[in-house]
C-alpha cells in the first residue's frame, strides 16, 4: 500500500495569484473591447461629419451654379429689354411725355404709346425677379425692381384707354424757327402718374380703379415735382442693373446689406430711405 503526501508548500496552488491573472486578463480584455468600440464610435462621428460636410458642399455648389445660371440669364433678358424701359421712360411717364403743340394733338395711341407693347418685355424681366426674389436681394438689384414694378403699376393704369385727350399745360414748346415759346398741351391720363405715385408716398396703397382721366384737377406742381424726383431715382437704380450684373459676373462682389423690398413692393421703400438720408 503506498502512501502519498502533499506537502502545500511546495505543490499548493496559490488562488490569489490565479485571481488576480485571471481579472488582469479580464480588464485587459474589457479596455481592449472598450477601446475598440471607442474608436469606432470616434470613427463613425468622424464619417458622419465627413458626411454632412460633403453633403453641404455639394449643396454649395449646387446653388452656386444655379444662381450663376439665374443671375446670367437675368442679364441677357435686361438686354433685351432695356430699350422699352428706355421708351417707356422718355416716351410715356416722363415730364414732358405727351406734350404736343396744338396743330400735332393725336386721337389714338401709336404702338409705342400702347399697354400691349411694353408689358410683354416688362413681365419677361419680372418674371425672372419674382422666381428668384432671394438672390436678386443679396446683390442690391431688388431697388431697380422695385422701379420695374412700379412701372408695370403705373402701365396698366393706362389699359383701358383708347384715345387721347389733351388739354393746355403749363408747359411750354421751344419754337426754334420764330424763337419763341408756343402753349403746349397735355395728355390728360398723364396726370394719374403723378397721382398715383404720391398717394403711395403718403401711405396709401395701389388703386386698381385708377384707369380714368379725372386726375387733372388733383395734381399740383409740388406733385409733379415729387413725381419726377422718384422716376429720376428708379430710372438710376434700373440703369446700374447692368454695372451690378457685371461685378457679380466678373468680381464676385456683394451688397452686405441685404433687405428685400418685395415684403412691401409698392411701398416706395427705397425712394424714402434714399430721401431721408439726403436730409441728414
Amino acid at each position: 500500500m503506498f502512501n502519498f503526501v502533499f506537502n502545500n508548500s511546495h505543490f499548493g496552488i496559490d488562488w490569489g495569484n490565479v485571481v488576480a491573472v485571471i481579472m488582469s486578463g479580464f480588464i485587459g480584455a474589457f479596455g481592449a473591447i472598450y477601446v475598440g468600440n471607442k474608436n469606432n464610435e470616434t470613427q463613425r462621428e468622424l464619417n458622419e461629419k465627413q458626411i454632412n460636410i460633403q453633403r453641404e458642399l455639394w449643396s454649395k455648389d449646387a446653388y452656386i451654379k444655379y444662381e450663376a445660371e439665374v443671375i446670367t440669364e437675368c442679364k441677357k433678358i435686361y438686354d433685351e429689354v432695356f430699350q422699352y424701359i428706355w421708351q417707356f421712360e422718355s416716351f410715356f411717364i416722363s415730364r414732358f411725355a405727351f406734350v404736343v403743340t396744338k396743330d400735332k394733338l393725336k386721337k389714338e395711341f401709336d404702338k409705342n404709346n400702347c399697354y400691349e407693347y411694353y408689358i410683354k418685355p416688362f413681365n419677361k424681366l419680372n418674371h425672372i425677379f419674382l422666381k428668384n426674389k432671394q438672390i436678386f436681394a443679396k446683390y442690391g438689384l431688388d431697388k431697380a425692381f422695385q422701379g420695374l414694378n412700379l412701372y408695370i403699376y403705373l402701365l396698366t393704369s393706362t389699359k383701358p384707354i383708347k384715345e387721347i385727350i389733351y388739354s393746355p399745360c403749363n408747359e411750354t414748346i421751344k419754337d426754334l424757327n420764330n424763337n419763341c415759346d408756343i402753349p403746349a398741351y397735355r395728355a390728360d391720363f398723364w396726370y394719374m402718374f403723378p397721382f398715383l405715385i404720391n398717394h403711395l408716398l403718403n401711405g396709401g396703397g395701389i388703386i386698381l380703379n385708377a384707369h380714368c382721366t379725372n386726375y387733372k384737377s388733383q395734381v399740383t406742381n409740388d406733385m409733379i415735382e415729387i413725381y419726377e424726383d422718384v422716376i429720376f431715382y428708379y430710372k438710376d437704380r434700373i440703369e446700374e442693373m447692368d454695372d451690378i450684373f457685371n461685378k457679380i459676373m466678373l468680381v464676385g462682389e456683394v451688397n452686405e446689406k441685404i433687405l428685400p423690398s418685395y415684403i412691401n413692393e409698392y411701398s416706395l421703400g427705397y425712394y424714402k430711405e434714399y430721401k431721408k438720408g439726403q436730409q441728414k
